[in-house]
């Protein structure tokens, strides 16, 4: 597991201050781990990396929008409410079972990579009006018609 989380945590494949990775395989629940580094994002300096094995969300208050979307096509974005605060239970590398509350953006990265976990889109979080709304461009996108 050890290895897992140096390659993310080390991946060069993100924006500047965008480095945070989630790795799983269906069915190998001991093989869940998310590494987040959110050091180099805006007011994120004093939060050290983190790699989260097994995490669960335990608890969550609050809502507060996020603009989220489609990283390959960043015009393809829409508001998704998500918990202003959350508590995770985890597993550190070492195996020792943890809890962290996050908010703002940690708490952000952290459901959007739980997300990827659990095989989650962020069209997953829209209702049927806004999801309806968006059918076309995702239709273009999947024909291969928008860049």
């Amino acid at each position: 597991m050890m290895t897992s989380a140096a390659w993310a945590k080390h991946d060069g494949n993100h924006a500047p201050g965008e480095r945070h990775r989630a790795g799983g395989q269906p069915g190998r629940l001991l093989q869940r781990i998310i590494v987040v580094d959110v050091s180099g994002m805006e007011g994120t300096a004093e939060i050290p990396p983190l790699a989260l094995v097994k995490p669960g969300d335990t608890a969550s208050r609050g809502i507060v929008g996020d603009g989220r979307g489609v990283p390959e096509h960043p015009r393809l974005r829409e508001e998704v409410e998500r918990p202003e605060t959350i508590r995770v239970r985890y597993r550190d590398l070492e195996f020792r079972e943890r809890e962290i509350e996050a908010s703002g953006i940690l708490s952000r990265v952290i459901l959007h990579e739980m997300d990827h976990l659990d095989g989650v889109l962020f069209i997953d979080h829209l209702n049927a009006v806004k999801r309806k709304l968006l059918r076309g461009r995702l239709n273009k996108i999947r024909r291969g018609e928008v860049t």
